[in-house]
């Protein structure tokens, strides 16, 4: 697969990227990811546009960036000026 980000309305940010790699690597999809999380934090609401707006830098959510970290094992976060937690 090929990810061509430049064809995107708004870039995925570097955390974005690392996100979407390792969803392909573990050959899950956004959905799994959405459910994943809610389930660590079941009194947040994420879907895919809110985590469309994460990978882009749009909002920032401390907590939901835990949870997919978590979810996926990876050890990245982005930094933002624009925070929502």
């Amino acid at each position: 697969m090929v990810l061509i980000i430049s064809e995107r309305k708004r870039p995925l940010t570097e955390y974005g990227v690392e996100v979407k790699v390792r969803l392909v690597k573990l050959n899950k999809t956004q959905k799994w990811l959405i459910e994943e999380v809610k389930k660590l934090l079941p009194e947040t609401y994420l879907d895919t546009s809110n985590l469309y707006k994460i990978m882009t830098g749009e909002i920032k959510s401390n907590k939901i960036e835990a949870a997919i970290n978590e979810v996926l094992d990876i050890n990245y976060t982005q930094n933002s000026e624009n925070v929502n937690s």
